[in-house]
């Protein structure tokens, strides 16, 4: 019995291990390097390794743990990431090999008789690496255990699919941020602008400047020619009488300064408007040979600055509409995953804090128990993040049609329930964010169904009927006041009404108690012009 709580209490230490993982570690390198210490221990190998596979089958370089003998390091290394050894290993099915067969991963040459145990780690079909632990003599490890580290892998295929969303998104808005941040096109632009005016009103010195809607950062100033040529405190004064002016009084300057070498300089200086914002910056021209009290150089800059607040507002508006879309993206994946990870990582804290009573006190089968319950719910979690990954994987490229083939077959695999699937021949096409939004809300009925509906037949539709398009999702569960909606759901309804508002479309949830639910969104169908 005391041998029974040892291990007991190892699989209780690695599942603390691994909660603190996935909350922490947000390095796929560090993730994989980590676990594989883990169940090296775990195992009580010599050594163990793992290789990466890529997306096209093709080995990475592989990890390493534990007592390798380091004058062969590099070369077996090598050895391991090669495609001869990829050949091989993608042919056993045995994924078990002791000293005396010919497995290529014995080729190291160890101080003792080994064998070697190989536990794949796999996302759906794809395997996306091989751990191989190497174990002494004729050391087998247990097959609860095996059973144990499958399920700890399982998550880590997890972990390591939402680590590349992750890693994608945190790229993306890497992008913007940079985008956001330099200012670079908008410089450009600018630049490019500056250097046409100072050539068309042979000017001896021109300047922008931009101030922008941060109040912590520096102005945007762009210069031509203008060192040395005036007093800045006289350019200062200049440009503060033209910013002052503000939106409703615009300050267009025209007259004379004093260079620095005595002469006089005709000035012309235009503020920067835009739609709906005071004055953002000045454009000014300086020269020796324009007079300022010409209206048509007037004008000319007058248009110049126009052209130049276009520029900046256009900016703006990317800018802004970047950073919306970003906001929305994070608020949609949040929606996507609120009840994933973040509650599993919740309820198996307390069952591990459970667990840990229950081991000091030598309740070994309430303990036995409590393990399988957290076996269930990493299972249960294992699913339901795995269908949320692949949903986000999904693009329009196919049409709803076939989105919704796909969508129905693999919930039908997932959850076992029979799902019929009714699609109107000849339906309009709709853009591809509208299509995107019904799917969205497709996966998200669906997914509430799994968790919530106890029911025992789905069926999904989509049609047209006088001019308007309608999906709906209709379970036999058993249903739901529409007064009184469970607390589960509410998070899920309300994201698909929000989606079906971002479409123009009418939301509705039909739900009596032990009568069934039925989704149903409806829309205009777009109107085609006639073909003359």
């Amino acid at each position: 019995m005391e041998h029974k709580g040892d291990d007991l209490q190892l699989r209780l230490d690695c599942l603390l291990k691994l909660n603190s993982l996935l909350a922490t570690t947000h390095d796929e390198k560090a993730l994989i390097q980590q676990v594989l210490a883990l169940v090296q221990q775990m195992a009580g190998a010599t050594a163990a390794t793992f290789v990466p596979i890529d997306e096209f089958g093709q080995p990475l370089p592989a990890f390493i743990q534990g007592n390798v003998p380091l004058a062969d390091l590099r070369a077996w290394s090598g050895y391991v990431d090669s495609s001869h050894l990829r050949d091989r290993c993608r042919d056993c099915v045995v994924h078990f090999s002791n000293s005396e067969l010919t497995c290529p991963l014995l080729k190291l040459p160890w101080n003792e008789r080994m064998q070697v145990q190989c536990l794949p780690l796999k996302r759906d079909n794809r395997i996306l690496g091989m751990f191989n632990l190497y174990m002494p003599g004729q050391a087998i490890i247990d097959p609860d255990l095996l059973t144990f580290f499958q399920s700890i892998l399982d998550e880590i295929a997890l972990a390591v699919d939402a680590l590349h969303l992750r890693n994608q998104e945190m790229s993306t808005l890497r992008q913007l941020q940079m985008m956001r941040s330099s200012l670079l096109d908008l410089e450009t632009s600018l630049s490019t602008l500056l250097s046409q005016v100072q050539a068309a009103f042979e000017a001896d010195f021109s300047e922008i400047i931009v101030q922008t809607s941060n109040e912590t950062k520096p102005r945007l100033v762009l210069r031509q020619n203008l060192a040395d040529q005036v007093r800045e405190e006289d350019l200062l004064t200049l440009i503060s009488r033209v910013l002052e002016g503000g939106a409703a009084d615009p300050a267009f300057y025209s007259g004379t300064i004093v260079s620095l070498t005595g002469q006089s300089i005709s000035v012309l200086a235009a503020p920067l408007n835009m739609t709906d914002r005071p004055v953002v910056g000045v454009i000014l021209v300086g020269s020796r040979f324009f007079r300022a009290d010409d209206p048509a150089q007037q004008a000319a800059l007058q248009m110049v600055a126009s052209q130049a607040a276009l520029l900046i507002e256009h900016n703006q508006m990317m800018i802004d509409l970047e950073y919306k879309v970003v906001v929305e993206e994070r608020s949609r994946l949040a929606r996507e995953i609120h009840d994933g990870i973040a509650q599993l990582l919740a309820f198996l804290k307390l069952q591990t804090g459970q667990m840990q009573t229950l081991l000091s006190q030598g309740h070994y089968n309430r303990l036995e128990q409590a393990l399988k319950v957290s076996y269930q719910a990493l299972a249960e979690a294992y699913l339901s993040i795995r269908q949320t990954i692949d949903d986000l994987h999904l693009t329009p490229e196919d049409g709803l049609s076939q989105w919704l083939e796909k969508i129905t077959a693999d919930f039908h695999t997932s959850s076992g329930l029979p799902t019929g699937l009714t699609i109107q021949p000849g339906l309009h096409n709709l853009p591809d964010e509208v299509q995107l939004q019904l799917i969205r809300i497709t996966q998200e009925a669906l997914n509430n169904i799994r968790k919530h509906a106890k029911a025992s037949q789905v069926t999904v539709s989509a049609r047209e009927w006088e001019g308007d398009f309608i999906l709906e999702i209709h379970d036999n569960g058993e249903g739901f006041s529409t007064e009184d909606i469970p607390g589960v759901s509410q998070y899920g309804l309300r994201g698909m009404r929000e989606r079906s508002e971002l479409m123009g479309a009418d939301f509705q949830v039909i739900s009596q108690p032990r009568q069934g639910t039925t989704v149903k969104v409806s829309l205009p169908v777009p109107v085609e012009e006639p073909q003359l």
